[in-house]
């Protein structure tokens, strides 16, 4: 892709959060880390089931 892109993105460690809404994705954030998650696990949340 284009700089600044999903891949791009995704090489400096972004965490997507799949089609939840901004709102919901930092309060899924905020418990993740919370709850003492690792960086390597927090992507685990926002997978889609």
């Amino acid at each position: 892709g284009t700089p600044g892109g999903a891949v791009t993105l995704a090489d400096h460690g972004v965490v997507f959060a799949s089609d939840l809404p901004a709102a919901k994705a930092r309060v899924g954030l905020a418990l993740g880390l919370a709850a003492g998650l690792s960086r390597e696990e927090l992507p685990r949340l926002f997978a889609p089931k």
